[in-house]
């Protein structure tokens, strides 16, 4: 008897205990701030805790083990107030780091993915993308669909296509609706991989409504007719290695805003464009990176660069 009364005791001691505990959490300092000064340090944790691909961090991950992680989940299971503030918050939903690899079932990936979407609301879409080796994969595609159907929120698009017959799905996929369709809010552009003649395709495709800022690729093995195709007007930064037709000034004179070059290619200086050659091009350069191999000096004597600082 004894020993019954003192357990009930203790287990009453317990929960007042937890109740007292409940109550001042309650008048924890982080829960007296204001929702703006929580928003902020969401925003450093999720820039903290998401997956850096290049320069930019990516708030939801579609891994190849068919997982979706995100620092938001994390924030939203605190407490219904801290979900309300990240559920309310598109900004922290605009980002997302796709790999498709191995995806070929229905699950809950898409609509955990479809659910993730609708909270970016409006806000501009980042984006990293690699699909997947299965050939014909109505999954992937499907996944990619979901995504496509705001193309005209894609702000940023990092593009992996490890092998040739990725580039040649990747089209497919593009144009596989009713409508080619619009990138009108694109201005963060880097393709790496495999690139050859399909490239002019993907380019036309990306570039037809966008206005490109930055822009890193790798090898550009197409013709300089074909890269002359693409609007480059409003590029201010640019990592590029190739075409290897034409002139560095040819090349520079096609992005007449470009202020920051990376350049790595062996030009010939052979230009796809019949020009005199006492043509010469200005830039606006400001910095200009280059590592060139087997490069004739003729395809430089064209280059006028009156701002340029640091040369290297």
């Amino acid at each position: 008897m004894v020993e019954e009364a003192l357990h009930r005791l203790k287990s009453a001691r317990d929960g007042f205990r937890r109740s007292i505990d409940l109550t001042l959490s309650l008048f924890a300092p982080v829960r007296r701030l204001p929702e703006d000064v929580l928003v902020e340090i969401f925003s450093l944790y999720i820039q903290d805790s998401g997956i850096r691909r290049g320069e930019r961090t990516y708030s939801l991950t579609l891994s190849r083990q068919h997982r979706i992680s995100s620092p938001c989940f994390t924030l939203s299971r605190v407490c219904s107030f801290w979900q309300k503030v990240v559920f309310s918050r598109p900004a922290f939903w605009s980002s997302f780091s796709l790999n498709t690899t191995d995806l070929r079932r229905e699950s809950k990936v898409m609509t955990i993915l479809s659910e993730c979407l609708s909270r970016s609301a409006n806000a501009p879409l980042s984006l990293y993308i690699r699909p997947g080796n299965v050939d014909d994969s109505l999954v992937q595609k499907n996944a990619f669909n979901l995504f496509l159907e705001q193309a005209g929120r894609w702000e940023c698009l990092d593009l992996f296509l490890p092998r040739h017959n990725l580039t040649s799905r990747f089209i497919s996929w593009m144009q596989s609706g009713e409508q080619s369709p619009t990138f009108s809010s694109l201005r963060h552009l880097a393709l790496d991989g495999h690139f050859s003649l399909e490239v002019t395709s993907v380019f036309q495709m990306l570039l037809r409504s966008s206005h490109l800022e930055t822009l890193s690729t790798g090898n550009l093995d197409v013709p300089w007719s074909d890269f002359c195709q693409c609007d480059f007007s409003s590029l201010k930064k640019l990592e590029i290695l190739g075409p290897s037709e034409g002139s560095v000034g040819q090349l520079l004179s096609r992005m007449p805003s470009l202020e920051v070059c990376n350049l790595i290619s062996s030009f010939s200086g052979s230009p796809g464009d019949a020009q005199p050659t006492n043509t010469f091009y200005s830039s606006s350069l400001r910095r200009l990176s280059i590592d060139l191999e087997n490069t004739i000096p003729e395809s430089w004597q064209s280059l006028r660069t009156p701002h340029l600082r640091p040369y290297h």
